[in-house]
């Protein structure tokens, strides 16, 4: 067995991620590289697969060697680094991309806005220490998701928020702090995940001013820039669901693949009848645009995992007979299936209580299957909630869509997580019940969200 082969041990990956923290603080890897190679330390098995994630970095400066420290000539003593310091005066300052973050920073921002992105910064040692001084003004920081943030200070008729998000700091993370004072102005710090290749550039919406108190015309722009992407997400996976028709036609001539849905057959026309005025086509989903909507969203749990154990052909099969055992349940209930998502489903209801009702149903089922000896067990995780939402065809997006998406990932194996406004409308059925209301911080969204845990009721 070579090296690279053998499984590597949480020692040699603690070992790494200390080399890696070293490189950060030696300014060879950005804050957003850190993270997304802390994330690879703890997922890699073997140790070649740690060799790879530093194979591109410098070795480290030997312990024995002296650090060049500057003096002063006159006296001998060492020279304080001064703090750099970046100021908007009715104006703005940006600071974001690649670029060298000195130890200390310093911020000022008087009728003006400061933006400082750190996600792609190189930083000088182990700690970022910036000041911040708001006055009628405001200041932006935004750090990768994992960086662990020291933030104090004292603000006057003003404010400051922590935004960033309730993660596990990332072992050997550099650590920022940030003390803000201020009169009358505001200073956010916040947290984003990683760039990827091609996202579009969401900080051409923030503008100099006071974050969290745009003008008017820039709300508009914002939420219309936002919608727009959405749209297009959107148009692009329907052309995508277009293209693969197509080409499965031209694959199978004589009839569409098990996986893609066939039209109804219609029914033939006697000869001598005159042909039918076409009727009216039906509405794919059971409720009228604008209208109150219940959207249900399901996820398998260690579907990759299981992907890969089962290979291919066995886990298409699964998955099948998973995705049936939900639309006999929604069938039931009189839920209307939206689409499948990878290894999940997408569904909406009239009645919230009818969509709680098929979420508990489905997870018993679930739980049915794996109390029997059928070798391949499945857990899911099973997000509610009601809202308005907009319709694409036959598809709904909209932001109460993209909320019960995240109750569904924030959701425990086997649990049903409805929002408090399910709770509260579906909360008079005598065959439910809600556990207690509890505060969750979710992806993408600003506030707090209220959830309980939904099951059956023991009678």
């Amino acid at each position: 067995m070579e090296g690279g082969d053998i499984r590597a041990s949480d020692a040699e990956r603690q070992a790494v991620i200390a080399r890696l923290s070293s490189a950060c603080a030696d300014g060879q890897l950005t804050l957003d590289e850190f993270s997304d190679r802390s994330g690879e330390v703890w997922a890699a098995i073997t140790r070649g697969q740690l060799d790879e994630l530093t194979r591109d970095l410098r070795l480290p400066v030997a312990a024995s060697q002296p650090s060049a420290t500057a003096v002063d000539p006159a006296t001998g003593a060492p020279l304080t680094r001064r703090r750099r310091w970046m100021v908007a005066i009715m104006g703005g300052e940006h600071q974001r991309g690649r670029w060298r973050a000195d130890r200390h920073l310093g911020a000022v921002a008087i009728m003006g806005g400061v933006h400082i992105d750190l996600r792609d910064a190189t930083i000088e040692g182990d700690e970022i220490d910036i000041s911040a001084w708001s006055i009628m003004g405001g200041i932006h920081v935004i750090v990768p998701e994992g960086i662990p943030v020291d933030f104090g200070g004292l603000m006057v008729m003003g404010g400051r928020s922590n935004r960033t998000s309730r993660v596990e700091p990332l072992p050997g993370a550099p650590r920022v702090r940030i003390r803000g004072y201020g009169l009358w102005g505001t200073i956010i710090v916040q947290s984003k995940p990683p760039r990827q290749p091609g996202d579009p550039d969401d900080d051409d919406e923030w503008v100099p001013g006071m974050p969290g108190m745009p003008l008017p015309h820039q709300q508009h722009q914002s939420h219309q820039q936002r919608r727009n992407r959405e749209q297009n997400r959107e148009q692009n996976r329907e052309q995508n669901r277009e293209n693969r028709r197509r080409n499965a036609e031209q694959q199978f001539p004589k009839g569409l693949p098990h996986w893609l849905p066939t039209p109804p057959p219609q029914p033939p026309v006697p000869p001598s009848a005159e042909p039918a005025a076409p009727a009216p086509a039906a509405p794919a989903a059971s409720f009228d645009a604008g209208g109150l909507v219940t959207v249900v969203c399901t996820d398998i749990v260690g579907s990759t995992r299981m992907a890969d154990s089962l290979g291919d052909q066995r886990w298409a099969a699964v998955l099948q007979e998973h995705y049936a055992l939900a639309r006999t349940e929604a069938a039931q209930h009189g839920g209307t299936e939206v689409k499948t998502r990878g290894d999940g489903m997408l569904l909406t209801f009239a009645s919230p209580r009818r969509a709680v009702q098929f979420a508990v149903s489905f997870q018993t089922a679930l739980a049915k299957e794996r109390a029997s000896e059928n070798d391949v067990v499945l857990e899911a995780r099973v997000g509610v909630h009601a809202g308005e939402v907009e319709r694409d065809g036959n598809d709904v997006v909209g932001r109460n869509v993209s909320l019960a998406c995240r109750l569904c990932d924030a959701a425990a194996p086997g649990e049903v997580l409805a929002s408090s406004v399910v709770a509260d409308l579906a909360d008079s059925a005598s065959d439910l019940s809600f556990g207690p209301a509890r505060e969750l911080m979710l992806a993408g969204i600003e506030r707090p969200v209220r959830a309980h845990s939904a099951t059956a009721r023991d009678f």
